[in-house]
């Protein structure tokens, strides 16, 4: 990993931490992400002192504004003209429903529009890669998820486990159709589920159904730390096996295919186009071109 540049979103505490702590013991360049000043300073220092490395960047950014995406990425390929892996990890969970400052549903802002946005921003960075890879950090709840095209914004009737699910199936779509985007690249993009880790994602669990409440207090004992958990962004990062795998979601280590197709190539597509309307992609920053898709990159059928 030593001179590899890896950017990883939610940085300061959690699975986004111990992640970036992870590529700075490996020698990286990391660039931390995180929206609040003292919890990222404090933990872009700590992450400095245990690995010894001292590159180690902070950028702070709320990824629910998309002006502060973009700003964030002209400063990041200002001083990083390549970037190597890129994990988009930040995700927020809200029980009432929020409206993001560009007028989006909270929820949907950040786990989905970011890193849509920021992965073409920083296109061009990663390109100058020999392989670049994205990894986008899933929830085995997306199963059980449904991407209402007709209400992307969730306004009618607004549960937060439903928003959060949405975002999270969005998020597999994108990448699946990334991959057919980037098909004549090296660059790669996957998803992987850690499994059961311990988080504060969710606020006040008493707030959720019942059953998921249930769900939720018996998998405390099944709880992996973050620590434990970030080995499976950091296998799909750096295994050098994993170089040519694409499109592919990943349960810890274990690559799955689904009994039933999740959702349609179809939707995925018209979920694309109407997100580059919704963060305003320029005609320079849409440099991703639709192509037939090539049906044996897909692990969802």
């Amino acid at each position: 990993m030593k001179r590899k540049v890896c950017v990883v979103t939610g940085a300061c505490r959690g699975l986004g931490y111990a992640t970036a702590l992870a590529f700075a013991k490996k020698g990286a360049s990391v660039i931390m992400v995180c929206p609040m000043a003292k919890c990222g300073q404090d933990a872009a220092e700590r992450i400095r002192v245990e690995s010894g490395n001292p590159y180690v960047d902070l950028y702070l950014t709320d990824l629910a504004d998309l002006h502060q995406i973009r700003a964030l990425a002209i400063s990041l390929m200002y001083v990083y003209p390549r970037i190597d892996v890129l994990v988009h990890n930040a995700a927020t969970f809200r029980h009432e429903r929020t409206i993001s400052p560009d007028g989006y549903e909270y929820t949907f802002a950040v786990n989905y529009l970011a890193p849509f946005l920021l992965t073409h921003l920083l296109m061009p960075a990663m390109e100058q890669s020999f392989a670049a890879r994205i990894i986008s950090v899933a929830d085995t709840s997306l199963m059980q998820g449904f991407v209402n095209l007709n209400d992307l914004q969730s306004t009618r009737h607004y549960k937060g486990h439903v928003a959060y699910r949405q975002s999270k199936l969005a998020s597999l779509m994108f990448i699946q159709e990334l991959t057919q985007r980037l098909n004549a690249t090296r660059i790669t993009a996957n998803c992987v589920s850690p499994g059961t880790i311990t988080s504060d994602l969710i606020p006040d669990p008493s707030k959720l159904p019942w059953h998921m409440q249930v769900t939720h207090w018996l998998n405390r004992s099944f709880r992996q730390s973050p620590k434990e958990a970030c080995r499976y962004i950091l296998n799909l990062a750096l295994s050098p096996m994993l170089s040519d795998v694409k499109g592919t979601y990943y349960h810890q280590e274990e690559p799955v295919r689904f009994d039933r197709p999740l959702f349609k190539q179809a939707d995925a597509k018209a979920l694309w186009e109407t997100t580059e309307k919704m963060v305003a992609l320029t005609s320079s920053e849409r440099i991703l071109k639709w192509e037939a898709p090539n049906l044996s990159l897909w692990a969802l059928t």
